[in-house]
């Protein structure tokens, strides 16, 4: 109660006239452009809309380098040729993947051929 009693005494004593004239005067005021434009940078950069920004750019990043595998697809198909050779005796099959970049070679003998040749390999001598 003592306390009270000593800031109604002082608060009346109190020139608020000044006070409230100064904000009045700020209010009315008019601001310049770089004012505005300070104002705005701080409320856009506060750190409550900080908190926010950082998962947000987290999430844009992940989706950007996420969607190119997700839909990598879309409107390709996948294609691959294969050409037969017969080059100096021997056969080759060669498979080109376009989707991967894939080539494949395969070296293979005429089984006509060897049906000519009835020898079979001997035991000690590896076959492939």
């Amino acid at each position: 109660a003592v306390h009270k009693r000593a800031l109604e005494t002082q608060a009346a004593d109190a020139a608020f006239a000044p006070f409230w004239a100064g904000v009045r005067e700020r209010i009315a005021r008019e601001r310049s452009w770089a004012e505005r434009a300070y104002l705005g940078m701080r409320r856009a950069f506060s750190l409550s809309r900080l908190a926010w920004a950082v998962p947000a750019v987290a999430i844009v990043l992940f989706a950007i380098l996420l969607l190119p595998r997700f839909f990598s697809g879309w409107g390709q198909t996948n294609q691959a040729t294969v050409e037969a050779i017969d080059g100096h005796g021997f056969n080759v099959a060669l498979l080109h993947e376009a989707q991967t970049k894939t080539a494949v070679i395969w070296l293979f003998e005429n089984e006509e051929a060897e049906d000519d040749n009835p020898v079979e390999p001997a035991a000690s001598e590896q076959a492939f």
